[in-house]
């Protein structure tokens, strides 16, 4: 995987925070996401993250995939165009 996550835990109520860590600059964002997508996705089953997380923004999913943050994003890719 990708992404660089710092720590996870169960936090109750069948949630789970993921500590994740943007490969650039290194800002550490907390993910809450469901104890189900974190199980199915943590355990290499294949489900994509849109799927696994649909909770996430886009923006919290790209971290996952790519390390990226949202603001490193746009810093890289720029605006989106009109």
């Amino acid at each position: 995987m990708a992404y660089v996550e710092v720590q996870s835990g169960e936090i109750g109520d069948g949630k789970v925070g993921m500590v994740m860590v943007c490969r650039w600059c290194h800002k550490e964002i907390t993910l809450i996401v469901t104890q189900e997508g974190y199980d199915a996705w943590n355990q290499g089953r294949g489900v994509f993250v849109q799927v696994a997380f649909p909770e996430l923004t886009p923006a919290e999913r790209e971290l996952m995939i790519s390390g990226t943050c949202g603001q490193c994003w746009n810093d890289i890719m720029g605006p989106e165009p009109d």
